[in-house]
């Protein structure tokens, strides 16, 4: 069984994998580098996405922010999980903007992740 964590290990691999989430799920989520069986699912490219998030921690510099990213990504994968497409699309974009501000966009998600963690309630 493969190892997923060893997919991430730098910002600029984590915005690649982001970027692909983004891109290919919930049905296209193959890498041509993994054998059939270690194939990525909905799921697999989830926990990858909250367990690389470490690797950002320098860009963000706050435990709650990193705490609210952790959330959405929760609340983007039960959007894709609900069959709510845009929603999961739209929050990973958030959860980009927020990483990387040259992409940042306007806020719609972030504030329903405070909500759940209670910040801000």
């Amino acid at each position: 069984m493969m190892d997923y964590g060893e997919i991430i290990k730098t910002s600029r691999d984590y915005r690649g994998f982001l970027s692909k989430v983004l891109l290919g799920a919930p049905d296209d989520l193959k890498e041509d580098y993994l054998s059939p069986k270690d194939q990525l699912t909905l799921e697999t490219a989830y926990l990858v996405l909250r367990k690389g998030l470490i690797v950002v921690k320098s860009r963000i510099r706050s435990e709650e922010k990193m705490r609210i990213l952790d959330e959405m990504l929760v609340i983007s994968y039960e959007a894709f999980l609900a069959g709510e497409e845009k929603k999961a699309r739209y929050t990973l974009q958030e959860i980009m903007g927020i990483i990387w501000p040259s992409v940042r966009m306007r806020s719609k998600y972030e504030q329903e992740a405070k909500v759940r963690l209670g910040f801000n309630a």
